[in-house]
């Protein structure tokens, strides 16, 4: 049987995919794309522990590592079955009303609050310690589950930050978006922009045109 299945790792320097033989684990083809603007150090300020990444940078790897691995593996792209994605948690950005994160609109393409804001960003300290003491005041203390502490680098601690110091992203955020989630939607896009031949199913042909 001819099964394949792709996996997406994005990590903090870089995205890589890999495509695998679902059958044996032989591993066909991997590639690796850094971050361009990341690697510039656009958006981040280490003093002030504010590490941001702009939702470009995750689309051209995607399109970049996809490309490496199926280009000449032709053959290969009507047999996948599955494609895998993992990242970093918390790294969440704030998007419209359409899930469009906020950095990839004209006005906002250079504002490092309308950015995803990486997982090892430290600028919600603050608002971390305020929702570990409101859970420690609450009946029920559920910061008992991660050793009665909540650390900045968790999704509200963020999220309160920066909407609680930038009064236009307060304005015009709609929603918000974990990386792993954006990059899914990235690839269903993709798919319902394809050829009548693409079918979202597990059991079905998947063809990826980016």
């Amino acid at each position: 049987m001819k099964d394949f299945v792709i996996g997406l790792d994005y990590g903090t320097d870089s995205a890589r995919a890999v495509l695998v033989n679902a059958h044996t684990g032989e591993q066909i083809a991997e590639a690796v794309h850094n971050y361009a603007r990341w690697s510039r150090g656009e958006f981040c300020d280490a003093l002030e522990s504010r590490f941001r990444q702009h939702p470009l940078d995750y689309i051209e790897a995607l399109k970049s590592v996809l490309h490496g691995i199926l280009d000449n593996n032709k053959d290969i792209a009507p047999y996948i079955r599955a494609i895998s994605v993992d990242t970093t948690a918390s790294t969440p950005c704030l998007t419209d009303e359409h899930l469009q994160p906020l950095s990839l609109k004209e006005e906002y393409k250079d504002n490092p609050d309308a950015m995803f804001v990486l997982w090892k960003d430290h600028t919600g300290v603050a608002e971390a310690a305020a929702i570990e003491e409101a859970c420690h005041r609450s009946e029920v203390d559920y910061t008992q589950v991660s050793g009665y502490h909540y650390s900045a680098e968790c999704f509200w601690a963020k999220i309160m930050h920066l909407l609680g110091t930038n009064a236009d992203m307060r304005q015009s955020a709609r929603s918000v978006i974990e990386c792993s989630d954006f990059i899914c939607a990235t690839l269903a896009l993709i798919a319902l922009f394809c050829s009548s031949k693409v079918v979202i199913s597990t059991s079905s042909p998947i063809s990826i045109s980016v």
